[in-house]
């Protein structure tokens, strides 16, 4: 879908907290539009971290859960887990 619509998806592995900061400058050299990150522990843990660096950037950031906006990230896109 990405392809026909004349976008490009870069995937960018992370493998520890400290590789965030070299994500990010990778993320800003490509000069993203975007940034999705994914449910998974090493980013739940460092939501406040991740939405600070996104907002760093000024690239747009998706979560897929509502603590990452209470963290500072702009927005959240995901099931209410309590329901």
């Amino acid at each position: 879908a990405a392809q026909r619509l004349g976008l490009r998806i870069h995937l960018l592995p992370v493998g520890s907290a400290g590789d965030f900061e070299a994500a990010f400058a990778r993320i800003k050299a490509l000069r993203a539009g975007a940034l999705v990150i994914v449910a998974d522990v090493l980013f739940i843990s460092n939501i406040r971290r991740l939405a600070k660096l996104s907002r760093q950037i000024a690239v747009p950031a998706i979560f897929p859960s509502r603590e990452f906006t209470a963290g500072g990230g702009l927005v959240s896109y995901g099931p209410d887990v309590a329901d």
